[in-house]
């Protein structure tokens, strides 16, 4: 009886400090997507894609994750890692700020700004069908090159 009370008293205990938890993180996310006047980038409180955003966002993860992991020499303890990104516009639909928001990986903020700016180039998000916003985050998976084909 001792046990069961025990038991319940530490899963009530654990529920609650959880709960705590997460209420903390979730307030530290509350942001607006807007670039301040120093230049700084505020990062979007909750992100959700449209239809049209989701098919750019697939097809930007499918281009940068494989260009980040091939010929990289950690590329071991990349995989596996993920990266969340915001990919703030203009009004006209080019990128003006890449924003590693959460990383596992620390040092990947070049390469990754790199890597979407060179997808623009090369497939400009302005010139797709998804409608006008000011910002996209995005999260991309680092995982092995088995997975994608490099074209």
């Amino acid at each position: 009886m001792k046990n069961l009370m025990l038991v319940l008293v530490t899963m009530i205990t654990f529920g609650l400090t959880n709960n705590g938890i997460a209420q903390s993180m979730q307030s530290t996310a509350n942001y607006s997507a807007t670039v301040s006047d120093n230049g700084e980038v505020e990062i979007l409180k909750e992100f959700k894609a449209t239809k049209q955003q989701k098919r750019v966002i697939k097809k930007m993860k499918n281009y940068v994750t494989p260009r980040l992991l091939s010929d990289n020499p950690y590329r071991s303890a990349l995989e596996g890692k993920s990266a969340k990104v915001q990919v703030n516009f203009d009004m006209k639909g080019a990128i003006t700020e890449v924003t590693v928001i959460e990383s596992d990986v620390q040092g990947l903020d070049e390469n990754l700004e790199r890597l979407i700016k060179e997808y623009d180039l090369k497939n400009p998000i302005a010139k797709s069908d998804m409608e006008k916003t000011e910002a996209i985050q995005l999260v991309i998976p680092l995982v092995g090159k088995k997975y994608y084909t490099i074209r």
